[in-house]
């Protein structure tokens, strides 16, 4: 594969963690407002947090991220609903949500419990 930096692809495996560090640290946020709200917000709050946990200690990250992203379809489908595509909010969900496909297919990365198959 031809790269301009050839040195930087012994490097690959770092880019999923930062991922998962970056989702995590999102979803967090997110959870605690989902948490501050009651109801059944607080379950999803919930879930986030030990969602966002997994993906900071890198256990099973392929189901979290395939959970936070069905997750995020959802949100984007509740936008589009009210707001034209791309704006108000949507174009994040969506950045948040190629990001947790990219989890999906090249894993965890390094620095992670799980195991690849």
């Amino acid at each position: 594969m031809l790269s301009a930096f050839p040195t930087l692809l012994n490097y690959s495996m770092i880019a999923p963690f930062l991922i998962r560090l970056t989702l995590a640290g999102v979803f967090l946020v997110m959870a605690k407002s989902n948490v501050m709200s009651g109801g059944h917000k607080k379950t999803i709050g919930t879930i986030q947090i030990i969602g966002s946990l997994f993906l900071i200690i890198g256990l099973f990250t392929q189901v979290v991220a395939l959970v936070f992203g069905i997750y995020l379809v959802y949100l984007i489908q509740q936008k589009i609903k009210t707001h034209a595509f791309l704006t108000k909010g949507i174009n994040y969900y969506l950045i948040l949500f190629i990001l947790c496909v990219v989890l999906l297919i090249s894993g965890a990365g390094r620095f992670a419990i799980d195991i690849p198959l």
